[in-house]
């Protein structure tokens, strides 16, 4: 019976001070830890580091593929980050998809050190579900005694160095500075003005022009959400769109755009307009809502919008689940609108997925336009997707077309259709109707 309770002892206390999922230490042995390390530091003048680090697009990697997925992945990070700081430092899990690590008598040069090696490992790919995937860290980092004394605020620096460093994805990590104070704070206050942004009239819908690259014509548009502030002025969709995705906000924002652009385009037939298609981008957190194909066919029955005229955007994360997304995709299909790939290039998607797919459209994403003449690899690559949407009677709309050489390097190999500057930047409804009224070809 005494060694059964010490064992159970052993297993409680074990659980108390260690991460179930990871083997980890957890937050509350991270805070012991820290708190007897910095007494340590300050008794021999001593510097030490706090590294907070982020898996990037980690939510995707859950929504898409499940948590089940998504616990394998963390138990995988947290192997690497064990083996490279083993001889010397501590590593725990904070909490979701963030880990700290915590290094003493170390300097700038030393903590430089150790982030390059967790870059180098990170370039390998992750196996999950015998797929391999490439993730990378955003990491943040503070100083004692430069930046902070207790481990509360050291924790709280690093936390929002690490926010700077995913503002700056080339660079994958940053030191903290006081200078950044006046940017997490403008963070803090746009995250809860988002909250009222639609109460307070202050979210826009522009729409930017899809054009027939021969004949010039305004085939469609894409509704874009445009937000205003009364204080910063037009805040930019990279900047706000990432924070409605974390507030939880995306959803309910998202219907908003969806109704707002089907009413718009209804409005646009009754006013006599030639029709045109309609297309609205859809958020990971919007395709797995259980609401949402009711919501897509609720708003096509208010608006009594054609659903032809509706072009529903999907990003390739959102395929990774073939078996998950594969029925909503053909719910929606059945409803009779139409169905694109967004920035196709820069996800996951592979030929036998796509091949199984109902949809319209592939995008091709907008960096391999911009590159496509200067880059003869990227070249290539432009014109095997465009013979791959081909091979698979998909048509192709190309995003970010800014010159005239652009076009027809598209045309001539056989994409129809054109998004860009070159054509319009995106516009309130009053400049689309000035186009639809100048005629059938105004960008020609």
């Amino acid at each position: 019976m005494n060694k059964t309770l010490a064992e159970k002892s052993q297993k409680l206390q074990h659980m108390a001070f260690y991460d179930e999922l990871t083997g980890l230490p957890n937050r509350y042995m991270l805070n012991e830890h820290l708190h007897n390390a910095l007494v340590q530091c300050r008794d021999k003048k001593q510097q030490l580091a706090v590294l907070f680090l982020d898996l990037d697009k980690f939510k995707s990697i859950n929504d898409a593929l499940g948590h089940g997925v998504g616990d394998l992945l963390l138990q995988q990070v947290s192997e690497r980050l064990v083996s490279i700081i083993k001889n010397g430092g501590f590593a725990a899990r904070h909490g979701g998809d963030e880990f700290i690590i915590v290094l003493e008598n170390t300097n700038k040069e030393h903590v430089v050190k150790i982030i390059n090696l967790i870059l180098f490992r990170f370039i390998a790919p992750f196996v999950l579900n015998k797929k391999k995937y490439f993730i990378t860290p955003s990491i943040g980092i503070s100083m004692y005694p430069n930046d902070a004394e207790n481990e509360e605020t050291l924790i709280k620096y690093a936390d929002r160095a690490m926010y700077a460093a995913k503002e700056h994805p080339s660079k994958n990590y940053s030191f903290y500075t006081f200078a950044r104070e006046e940017a997490v704070n403008r963070r803090l206050q746009l995250q809860n003005d988002l909250r009222l942004a639609s109460r307070n009239k202050e979210l826009q819908v522009y729409y930017q022009p899809k054009v027939n690259l021969k004949t010039g014509e305004m085939i469609g548009v894409e509704a874009l959400l445009r937000w205003k502030h009364p204080t910063f002025g037009f805040v930019s969709p990279m900047e706000f769109i990432p924070l409605a995705e974390e507030s939880g906000l995306m959803i309910p924002i998202g219907k908003w755009v969806l109704k707002k652009a089907c009413e718009q385009n209804r409005k646009w037939y009754d006013a006599g307009f030639p029709s045109i298609s309609m297309a609205v981008n859809v958020s990971i957190q919007q395709f797995h809502d259980e609401q949402f194909i009711e919501n897509v066919k609720e708003i096509l029955l208010e608006t009594e919008l054609n659903p032809e005229l509706l072009e529903l955007e999907i990003t390739e994360s959102i395929m990774q689940n073939i078996k998950k997304e594969l029925p909503i995709i053909k719910e929606l299909k059945k409803l009779g609108v139409r169905i694109s790939v967004d920035d196709f290039g820069t996800g996951y998607s592979s030929l036998s997925v796509l091949s199984q797919l109902p949809i319209d459209y592939l995008k091709i994403d907008q960096s391999f336009v911009k590159e496509a003449l200067s880059n003869p690899s990227i070249r290539a690559v432009t014109k095997t997707i465009i013979q791959l949407g081909h091979n698979l009677k998909f048509d192709l709309i190309a995003e970010g077309v800014e010159t005239e050489e652009q076009a027809h390097f598209l045309l001539s190999h056989g994409c129809q259709i054109g998004q860009g500057y070159l054509f319009s930047k995106p516009l309130p409804p009053n400049e689309i109707e000035k186009q639809l009224k100048i005629g059938c070809h105004p960008f020609r």
